[in-house]
């Protein structure tokens, strides 16, 4: 079987809201994007460290009252700590677990000013990937996240929700998505290296 190797990730994610009803009332998920590099240190155990930038508007009519227009920016640093075991030749599964700091920007027609959150991140899930060639894989990703932050009226700049129960909950994500992992090692018949 091969052994993981150094290797860099790009995925293309897509974020469901889970219990927070208020934001999802309120934002409509347009997508995630996701980097990452990661070291094997020992049998399929690695550490990594990485980046996402998830994208969602705001919906013109969620709240009866009020116009709320704009966007939601939300970026992510983290560090990963991964295993890897192939399970065939070109088939291999990772299983990981992130931590880090989230930062949630709000740019709408109500607030006072482009509101910040900076939140603690956490996240976990898994992804299968099949080799195309030696260097380059597809995957499949299915995981959780976390942000140890609330969406209240404030970060909108209002006193309340117009026509909705005040019930701040932390923003928390299933995600889904396709990805790629491409790992920097001369090929089979290279004599270039």
């Amino acid at each position: 079987m091969p052994e993981p190797k150094f290797s860099a990730q790009g995925w293309l994610l897509l974020p469901v809201v889970l219990d927070n009803p208020m934001f999802n009332t309120l934002t409509e998920v347009q997508g995630q994007l996701e980097a990452a590099v990661q070291v094997p240190l020992w049998k399929g155990l690695g550490v990594g460290a990485g980046a996402k930038l998830g994208f969602f508007g705001l919906e013109e009519r969620a709240l009866s009252l009020v116009t709320t227009q704009g966007e939601v920016t939300r970026s992510v640093f983290y560090g990963k700590v991964q295993f890897e075991r192939y399970l065939g030749s070109k088939v291999y599964l990772e299983v990981f677990a992130k931590a880090g700091t989230a930062q949630w920007q709000w740019n709408c027609r109500t607030c006072t000013a482009n509101e910040r959150q900076q939140a603690l991140h956490w996240g976990g899930g898994s992804a299968l990937f099949l080799h195309a060639t030696d260097n380059l894989a597809f995957g499949v990703l299915v995981g959780y996240e976390s942000d140890r932050a609330d969406l209240a009226p404030r970060v909108i700049g209002l006193d309340q929700f117009p026509g909705h129960a005040s019930d701040p909950r932390p923003y928390r994500f299933f995600t889904v998505g396709l990805g790629f992992s491409t790992r920097f090692l001369p090929t089979k018949g290279d004599d270039m290296w």
